[in-house]
């Protein structure tokens, strides 16, 4: 019937082979290939702007925030949630670093200090554009999410409701 075994009594079944991975993981394991390469990326671009604040390139400083923008930009074209909040994280460490630099230059009475201090607050201002682009995307997520918190109590009090009629009905029989 199965023609498992062969008129000599041999087994003849094909040999079955162990399934590779399916196409699911093939794809989870391409985007968390695609996650790391991206989070390479921005780490390396925020040590660049980091370091260029040291060195006081202003060059080199707003090169590698054009390009923290791009990657910022790439983000929330894909509508990758990780790929936006590691972005956001670099963005606000960067801001955190400069804001300390602004704070050291205002603390210090010394001269020379308005070219010091004009110098960081460009760097700061070169933020906006990036900054108003995760706002953005803060905004809209905390909106979606609230729209679909509510759509869910919505529901779970619709099923509430009709267990308690349900319930009530099975009651009365």
């Amino acid at each position: 019937m199965f023609q498992l075994f062969s008129k000599d009594g041999k087994k003849s079944a094909p040999k079955r082979t162990v399934p590779q991975a399916n196409g699911t993981q093939q794809v989870d394991q391409a985007t968390k290939a695609g996650y790391l390469q991206f989070r390479e990326h921005v780490l390396e671009t925020k040590t660049a702007v980091v370091k260029a604040i040291e060195k006081m390139d202003k060059h080199d400083a707003i090169e590698n925030l054009i390009k923290l923008s791009n990657l910022s930009a790439r983000a929330i074209y894909n509508k990758n949630l990780r790929e936006i909040v590691l972005v956001d994280d670099a963005i606000v460490d960067i801001k955190k670093d400069i804001d300390n630099k602004l704070a050291a230059v205002r603390d210090m009475n010394g001269s020379s200090n308005d070219e010091e201090a004009e110098y960081y607050m460009l760097l700061r201002l070169s933020l906006i554009p990036v900054c108003s682009m995760l706002s953005v995307i803060n905004t809209h997520t905390t909106t979606a999410i609230e729209e679909a918190n509510e759509e869910i109590d919505g529901r779970i009090q619709e099923l509430q409701h009709f267990l308690v009629e349900y319930e009530t009905r099975i009651a009365k029989m």
